[in-house]
């Protein structure tokens, strides 16, 4: 429905016919990859590619560069496979799948590592790891954790590499993976051989076949007795090392793999040759050299010729081992390591000095020291290599581990500010909730105060002088102010919780000081105090907060009438100015001025309470742009106001001055 919606029919058709055929092809890419025939499958998921465009299909279109990569990985094509890996991990990204984007380093990490680029392994290891632990792949996080500990074990960093099989071993316990265990366990002992730690290789082995003895399947523990003969050789126990060989030559056998059955014989000479049974060892290597060549594995056969030539010359035979010499030789100059080639040079100058050859043992000796030296060289070459990638490693490792420790930090401030966010919150709805309920409380006998004034001055016309009547006036005119004050503080409240908006009214500044100055009359006749208002009769519009206008003036006036004497007289103005509105209070006071309000007179001669840039048109003091906290405005004008009492300034003649300037925004 969506794409008929945004396209034409046709169009749409096409479309949705498209990602049928390329979900068809990724489906059947799939089943090729999963039966081995890589080619097809690559064929199939780039056609794929081809018909999954647009932004409908991005899932599809990750997969199939995942598909792609995961192809030429297997394949060993570096370049086509990080261009599919990345491309695959940067729709999975925009997609937040982390599963994907775990599997699309995976393969990645997979064909570097098979060319030796550790480092860059490693950073596609380390990011496959972050994802699988986000998705909860425990399964894939302990392979992952597998294929660090070869990574380091590859750049002969073993006790790395021995920590990460731990955990990939803890982590497979977990799960109950058998055939992970087996693998890590396998890994750790390979090491613990390769360091001389003959009891925890035998531990480890010993643990795999008891695994593997679970699983009911007699041919996959050959592997394991073979290991832990090897062991027991390198301890010199031959004895009990024959015994697990003979085991695992006898399981080799009968699965006819003859590359594992030649070496198993091989290892089962070394250790008749190390009892001193040197016609058995010889013929148990003369059989293993005939499996390995069946198996047409000319590395393990080129060790046997050399082990048979050095026990040949070893038993009193040296002309027996010249052939021997001299196969091992051809056959390690052609696709044998250096090494092997080192040790059949040593072994034909011992072969030569028996037979008293001393021009060929010195010619074959020092052919043995110059690959001796260049094998020591490239040894030095690759020390120093997987050294320095061993830095860069913990240089990426350790920034690693830094920016996991920000996040943390991150995070656990913003667990804090949500907590608080929320005492907060809780905080305010109870304030709210004070202030709608103590508003309304007043309100309610402010209405009745305002009901029976209106009632005693309707119903007692006749009877009341005119001093009563002003009395009940203004004791309705001011309960009513009242009750517009507690209405405010309703809408304040309503405004914090955003339960509305704080609208300025447009009013005439004139009405609203008459109506101060009317309600502030009896105060000041009480004082006796004259209030003259003095503004124009035009109407000075404004668009302004009413109830914090109305607030300013009226505090400023009581707190004035204070401080006035008998006989003062108290003048207001309005004037109307270009850009504001300016009321002025002055207050001449019927005694002349102290000697400290004389003291004075270098202060300027006005004060200005609240002054606001005309540039904007915004008063943030009185209201004038629907401020969004009314409480704020209110505290900010009561600050002017104690300022302006406490630093009030008196004129030369005596008076004292107050001035209120209102801005006024254009089109008002």
């Amino acid at each position: 429905m969506l794409i008929v919606e945004k396209y034409p029919r046709s169009e749409a058709v096409k479309t949705s016919d498209n990602e049928q055929t390329a979900q068809k092809a990724l489906h059947v890419a799939k089943k090729l990859f999963e039966e081995q025939h890589y080619s097809e499958a690559l064929l199939q998921a780039k056609s794929c590619l081809n018909l999954s465009r647009g932004e409908d299909s991005k899932l599809l279109t990750a997969q199939g560069h995942l598909l792609c990569s995961r192809c030429y990985a297997v394949l060993e094509q570096l370049p086509q496979t990080l261009h599919h890996a990345e491309h695959a991990q940067e729709i999975f990204t925009q997609l937040g799948d982390d599963s994907g984007h775990a599997e699309a380093c995976s393969s990645a990490a997979s064909v570097l590592l098979s060319h030796s680029k550790f480092r860059e392994a490693q950073e596609y290891l380390s990011g496959a790891l972050r994802s699988y632990e986000a998705a909860g792949n425990v399964p894939s996080v302990a392979r992952t954790l597998h294929r660090l500990g070869r990574l380091y074990r590859g750049i002969e960093q073993y006790d790395l590499a021995l920590e990460f099989f731990e955990r990939s071993y803890n982590t497979a316990q977990k799960i109950a993976s058998n055939k992970l265990e087996m693998e890590t366990l396998t890994e750790i002992g390979l090491l613990a051989l390769q360091r001389r730690q003959y009891d925890n290789a035998i531990q480890s082995f010993t643990m795999c076949l008891a695994l593997q003895r679970k699983q009911q399947y007699r041919q996959g523990e050959a592997p394991f007795y073979r290991y832990i003969g090897r062991v027991l050789i390198a301890r010199g126990q031959c004895t009990d090392a024959l015994d697990y060989l003979r085991k695992s030559l006898a399981l080799y056998r009968f699965a006819r793999n003859d590359r594992e059955e030649g070496i198993c014989l091989r290892w089962i000479g070394e250790a008749f040759e190390r009892r001193g049974e040197g016609e058995m060892a010889l013929k148990t290597y003369r059989r293993a050299i005939l499996a390995l060549r069946s198996a047409n594995d000319q590395i393990e056969m080129t060790r046997c010729l050399v082990s048979v030539a050095r026990l040949q010359i070893r038993i009193g035979r040296p002309q027996s081992a010249l052939p021997y010499i001299t196969r091992a030789e051809v056959a390690a100059g052609t696709q044998g390591p250096k090494t092997i080639l080192a040790a059949a040079k040593k072994v034909r100058a011992a072969a030569c000095r028996a037979l008293h050859r001393y021009e060929e043992a010195l010619l074959a000796m020092r052919e043995y020291h110059k690959l001796h030296r260049e094998n020591e060289r490239s040894d030095a070459d690759r020390r120093s290599r997987n050294l320095q990638v061993y830095h860069e490693l913990e240089q990426i490792r350790k920034t690693a581990e830094i920016e996991q420790g920000k996040n943390a930090q991150l995070e656990l401030k913003k667990r804090e500010l949500e907590h608080l966010h929320h005492l907060l919150q809780g905080l305010s709805e109870s304030r709210s909730r004070f202030l709608t309920i103590a508003a309304r409380d007043l309100k309610t006998p402010l209405s009745s105060i305002v009901g029976h004034a209106s009632y005693l001055q309707n119903s007692s016309e006749q009877r009341c002088d005119a001093e009563a009547k002003q009395r009940l006036q203004d004791i309705e005119r001011t309960a009513f102010r009242m009750t517009e004050t507690v209405t405010d503080i309703l809408n304040s409240n309503a405004l914090e919780s955003r339960g509305r908006i704080l609208r300025p009214e447009l009013l005439d500044v004139g009405d609203l000081l008459r109506s101060v100055l009317a309600a502030g009359s009896l105060p000041a006749q009480g004082q006796g105090v004259t209030l003259q208002q003095r503004y124009s009769g035009r109407p000075l519009p404004l668009k302004v907060d009413a109830s914090v206008l109305r607030q300013i003036v009226e505090l400023l006036i009581s707190n004035i009438l204070n401080l006035a004497n008998n006989g003062s007289c108290l003048a207001v103005d309005a004037k109307l100015q270009a850009e504001c509105v300016e009321i002025i209070i002055v207050l001449k006071p019927a005694a002349p001025a102290t000697e400290h309000l004389q003291a004075d007179e270098s202060s300027q001669p006005e004060q200005t309470i609240a002054n606001c840039n005309a540039a904007d048109g915004k008063d943030p003091t009185v209201g004038t742009a629907a401020g969004p906290n009314l409480k704020l405005l209110m505290a900010r004008q009561l600050a002017a106001l104690i300022d302006a009492v406490l630093s009030s300034h008196y004129a030369p003649d005596g008076s004292l001055k107050y001035l209120v300037r209102i801005a006024r925004p254009s089109g008002d």
